[in-house]
């Protein structure tokens, strides 16, 4: 469960993304899922677009929540990944994706 201030910096970064890559669901992970971050924890949030990932999207994206975080506290690192990629291809096998997985808060 996010605290409001983290939960309205994600809605923040999905009405952003929105804009130029919808759809897209986001994942929070790490340790503010767990609740065990502490003071200067960045929000880590798994991004997962319906489209291949050409050159350029993780920048573009990186941006976006670096837009939306900026002069919240907060820190916002996004991992970028194509849906059909992390439900049945290779980047959904990792260690990391069965983590977020178990962890992983979708908002």
């Amino acid at each position: 469960m996010l605290d409001l201030h983290e939960q309205s910096l994600v809605n923040r970064f999905r009405d952003l993304l929105q804009t130029r890559y919808s759809p897209c669901e986001l994942v929070v992970f790490g340790s503010r899922a767990r609740r065990t971050h502490q003071e200067g924890s960045d929000l880590d949030v798994l991004v997962l677009l319906d489209r291949p990932l050409e050159p350029g999207i993780e920048s573009s994206v990186s941006e976006l929540a670096w837009e939306a975080s900026f002069g919240s506290g907060i820190v916002l690192s996004p991992l970028v990944e194509n849906t059909e990629n992390w439900r049945h291809g290779a980047a959904g096998s990792s260690l990391l994706a069965k983590a977020i997985r178990r962890e992983g808060v979708t908002v």
